[in-house]
């Protein structure tokens, strides 16, 4: 599969599964108020909104922790994967942890994140204002631009999505010091990478596109101006997509891009 083709299927897969977009490639940063336009579902970044003179304290930052476990984790796994389990460790003579993965399908995703937090903007009123003031000024194209109001981040991160059907991947991870022991949970391991553990993949079966990451940015709501064209026909699924207004009791000119 070329890489053009796996930067749909991924961005694709998270768009439809949480209705949110995910940046291209995995382990490129994002952060809230970048600005920048839609290629089907990828992001292409422009700036930040910060170089357009806006205050990002007026906006109003704030960080929440909904969909994540106790401890900060974060697991997101869609349709045709088959899950993990425990990692079979071996202590001698060097210690290894290893997990299999398969996908029955193809452009399975599966995502293991610690330290995850979600960041967003509270003040979407004076967002809305703003960027109407920038169209006044000719700087922002209400059918062409969008900007991020809403993201998630991640510490360490693997990135796994199946390019064929009946794929299978092994995760190896490694202590050459004997005083970290390797413990059995992917994300246990994750944390562990901040202390020298190494962690690769090797294909076995099909095959898999895979990254790790040392820190990840995904689950972007993205925002526009009224008037923002965007059609989109996703892969496989292939459900039409709309615009939906996010305030409509305020009769809001912004909008959200979600899928209908």
């Amino acid at each position: 599969m070329a890489n053009e083709d796996i930067q749909q299927a991924y961005t694709d897969a998270v768009f439809r599964n949480l209705r949110k977009f995910a940046k291209w490639e995995p382990g490129q940063s994002c952060n809230l108020g970048d600005y920048g336009t839609l290629e089907g579902t990828y992001f292409d970044y422009w700036g930040n909104l910060e170089d357009k003179g806006i205050d990002p304290k007026k906006l109003v930052k704030v960080e929440e922790k909904d969909d994540m476990e106790p401890d900060g984790s974060y697991v997101f796994t869609t349709a045709g994967e088959k899950g993990i389990g425990s990692a079979v460790v071996v202590n001698t003579p060097i210690a290894k942890a290893s997990f299999d993965v398969s996908f029955s399908a193809e452009n399975a995703i599966q995502i293991h994140a610690i330290d995850a937090v979600y960041e967003k903007y509270e003040n979407l009123e004076f967002l809305e204002k703003e960027l109407q003031r920038l169209e006044k000024t000719g700087e922002w194209d209400r059918k062409k631009f969008v900007v991020v109001g809403s993201v998630m981040k991640t510490g360490p991160a693997i990135v796994l999505m199946s390019t064929s059907g009946g794929s299978k991947v092994e995760i190896e991870a490694t202590s050459k010091d004997p005083k970290i022991p390797l413990p059995t949970q992917l994300t246990a391991i994750l944390k562990s990478l901040q202390l020298g553990v190494e962690l690769k993949v090797n294909q076995k079966q099909g095959s898999v596109y895979a990254k790790t990451c040392p820190n990840l940015s995904t689950s972007m709501r993205l925002y526009a101006i009224k008037g923002f064209i965007f059609s989109h026909k996703l892969q496989a699924v292939d459900p039409l997509v709309r615009i939906q207004s996010f305030a409509v009791e305020a009769k809001d000119n912004l909008v959200e891009i979600v899928p209908s």
